[in-house]
């Protein structure tokens, strides 16, 4: 089944309101190195964004270099975001931030991909694992899952483009 990527956004933004909270639709695809994207997403989010829901259609990609882990673009875009968020705790607003694929699969794995705000990287260290290390070597999969921040729906028959949801309260 195919939807088109302006029917996600529709039915996000329903689905938001019917919920009271303030929508904030963007129909620009976010694009381009994931790990990049994320960190820059999730600064503007933390720091200038207007609280509500914001919500967003995504095609970035993973440039793999030698070795690499396991995980996919959505996976790296979320652990890249939960460090910025870390690292910005403290400034009274809270961010948090899905990115999945709409069809069930982020890369090679078995999750479409996570939720994470600015706790995950520290769950990550109880595990031993360094969040930072699994950016970089394109291992997000693992960090996540130990930090128990992916989420498994299983093949969904859908494909329309990865989404990414962001709840900003101040």
């Amino acid at each position: 089944m195919v939807i088109a990527r302006s029917h996600l956004l529709d039915g996000i933004v329903r689905r938001g309101r019917e919920t009271g909270a303030p929508i904030h639709r963007h129909d620009d695809t976010i694009a381009g190195e994931a790990s990049v994207r994320g960190k820059e997403l999730a600064h503007w989010l933390a720091t200038a964004a207007p609280a509500g829901v914001h919500c967003w259609n995504a095609e970035t990609l993973v440039t793999l270099g030698g070795g690499h882990g396991a995980g996919g673009r959505c996976q790296e875009l979320s652990l890249a975001a939960a460090l910025t968020l870390e690292s910005l705790e403290g400034r009274g607003t809270r961010v948090t931030l899905l990115a999945a694929g709409t069809d069930g699969r982020d890369g090679p794995t078995d999750a479409a991909g996570a939720i994470v705000d600015a706790g995950v990287p520290a769950r990550i260290r109880t595990h031993g694992l360094d969040p930072a290390f699994h950016v970089v070597s394109h291992d997000a999969h693992r960090a996540l899952d130990a930090a128990q921040a992916l989420i498994r729906t299983g093949p969904t028959g859908t494909n329309a483009a990865d989404v990414i949801i962001a709840i900003v309260s101040n």
